[in-house]
């Protein structure tokens, strides 16, 4: 496999873990924990693979400074707000607004928690590249 389809699908697959874990916190914090409709599981399913399609578009190309990212970051967080808000009023998953403000609540969380993985992720894997090219500087300077 190349290591593009991996990441893809590393990224899908967390993604899918926070949506489920959002999920399943937004059930019990609006008093609807009994069942989880199988629906719901393959709704999030797709989203999550949508959603990382358009975490590629957005960010796998060079982003030459720090406001360009997070622009680009404030509209990828605006789509995920409108994607689920709007599978959520499709599929019926608030009936107040006190149930609306709790999903939106749990995906700004989310959001969050997500950004700082993502980026911690990142932070090591160039920590890890520099590490390796100084090792050969070093090597070659012998």
């Amino acid at each position: 496999m190349s290591a593009k389809l991996i990441q893809f699908i590393q990224s899908a697959c967390i993604i899918f873990t926070a949506a489920m874990i959002t999920m399943i916190c937004s059930y019990i914090a609006t008093g609807e924990s009994e069942t989880v409709a199988v629906r719901d599981i393959f709704t999030m399913l797709g989203f999550s693979a949508i959603t990382t399609f358009v975490q590629q578009l957005l960010f796998n190309n060079s982003i030459k400074t720090k406001f360009a990212f997070y622009v680009r970051l404030i509209v990828f967080f605006f789509f995920i707000s409108a994607a689920i808000l709007g599978l959520g009023w499709l599929f019926d998953w608030y009936h107040s607004l006190t149930g609306f403000m709790i999903i939106f609540g749990f995906i700004c969380v989310t959001f969050l928690v997500m950004h700082l993985f993502f980026s911690f992720r990142d932070a090591k894997f160039s920590n890890e590249i520099n590490q390796k090219l100084a090792e050969m500087r070093e090597r070659e300077t012998k």
